[in-house]
């Protein structure tokens, strides 16, 4: 497959390039915007994964971990990938590359800190296919998601290959005032999306607004119920003032 950027069109589908430092994750994407698939990736004067023979994809991982790690290069992988990282099968199951090198090389992953990955290090290596035991080391999947905001690799928000809206739109949303019916038309998005981006449940990088807790979201309820009933019987002043709606707070 020949290489392709943000203006190629493969197959009839549109492709899309994500922001990624040096690699580049393509997906396709309809003129509708349906769902994507990776079909390739690439980083320069690297050649795509291909599928081994044979017992090849074994043998070549056998002679890396018995040979010597003294580069601080990467090494790639040259075999079949799994959303872009390497995988490869052994006795029937298929197993992360990655994975296997830690163990062996590196050590076990901890058991004290819950599900750990095989993750590579922020700002030291951009390249999924690498399995370079310096390059690699075990995080949650917490840390391993907060390395791409380090490392500037995430994909939020408009870097997001099948986004259809950019930050300043989602931005706009999210100040305009008015119903969530009106703003949906005024942007031509559904109200369930304006609904999402106003709570924090959708595009929070963004906003800066993330979605309250269920104990939060009792409590507004709770102090707007107040607010209600200290209107609704005319009891005059702040309702937070009012010594029938907030007894405890009033002496």
């Amino acid at each position: 497959m020949a290489r392709c950027d943000e203006r190629s069109n493969i197959n009839g589908w549109q492709c899309h390039r994500a922001a990624h430092p040096g690699d580049h994750l393509h997906r396709a994407r309809d003129p509708k915007g349906r769902s994507a698939d990776v079909h390739q990736w690439t980083t320069d004067g690297v050649p795509p994964p291909r599928r081994a023979k044979l017992g090849e994809a074994r043998q070549w991982l056998d002679e890396f971990l018995a040979g010597p790690h003294v580069t601080d290069d990467c090494v790639i992988w040259p075999f079949s990938c799994s959303g872009g990282y390497p995988q490869i099968g052994i006795g029937g199951k298929t197993y992360r590359v990655t994975r296997i090198v830690l163990t062996e090389l590196v050590g076990p992953a901890p058991q004290d800190r819950g599900r750990i990955q095989a993750a590579h290090a922020p700002l030291v290596c951009h390249q999924p296919r690498c399995v370079n035991p310096r390059h690699l080391r075990w995080a949650t999947p917490v840390e391993n998601q907060a390395d791409t905001l380090v490392d500037g690799t995430h994909t939020r928000g408009e870097r997001h290959p099948v986004s259809t809206m950019t930050n300043a739109k989602a931005l706009a949303i999210y100040h305009a005032k008015g119903s969530q019916e009106e703003i949906g038309r005024l942007f031509g998005v559904p109200r369930s999306t304006v609904a999402d981006i106003k709570s924090g449940a959708r595009w929070s990088g963004v906003t800066g607004h993330t979605m309250r807790t269920a104990e939060d979201a009792a409590a507004a309820r709770a102090a707007g119920a107040r607010r209600g009933n200290h209107n609704r019987y005319g009891h005059g002043g702040s309702p937070e003032e009012c010594r029938h709606c907030y007894p405890e707070q009033v002496a």
